[in-house]
């Protein structure tokens, strides 16, 4: 679903249904069981997910959790320790894969883009227990969490108020 009243959110379902005609709906998929909703104080937003996986092997299905966060790229990036390689596998964590993207992120800002880094976690079972104990998902990803991947970046081009002149 998306906040009809704001306008980041619609700008990237738009995208993402433009680009991926006929995708299904996320909660076909996940169950939300946790969220931080974004507020520009902390200029992030994180969700908690919940799927279940086929084991083939024994036609078991397990749990798996994922932590999705986006929000600004410098708390992004200072809560990551990887950044996902195009084609989806494994992950670059030396430095020089950072300072590209940083690279890129400045290109944008000079053209007027509003920067959005994507990130995700997969959840242990302890991550998910520490997060009940705390019962504070905001205390916990500010201090526990430090190992986000990296996934994208999104450079947004707001629109012309209308009420601005020049």
């Amino acid at each position: 679903t998306v906040d009809p009243f704001n306008s980041t959110e619609k700008a990237l379902f738009q995208f993402s249904r433009k680009n991926k005609p006929g995708s299904r709906p996320l909660s076909e998929f996940y169950d939300v069981i946790g969220e931080i909703k974004f507020n520009s104080n902390s200029k992030y937003q994180v969700k908690i997910v919940k799927t279940f996986e086929q084991d083939l092997s024994n036609e078991k299905k397990t749990e798996k959790y994922f932590l999705w966060v986006r929000g600004a790229h410098d708390i992004m990036f200072s809560k990551s320790k990887s950044i996902i390689q195009p084609d989806g596998r494994g992950v670059f964590t030396e430095q020089k894969y950072f300072d590209n993207l940083e690279n890129k992120i400045l290109e944008w800002c000079f053209n007027g883009r509003r920067i959005i880094c994507l990130c995700q976690k997969l959840l242990s079972r302890d991550d998910i227990e520490k997060i009940k104990q705390m019962n504070d998902l905001n205390k916990w990803f500010t201090q526990e969490c430090n190992d986000l991947v990296v996934m994208g970046i999104i450079g947004l081009m707001d629109p012309l108020r209308p009420w601005y002149s020049f």
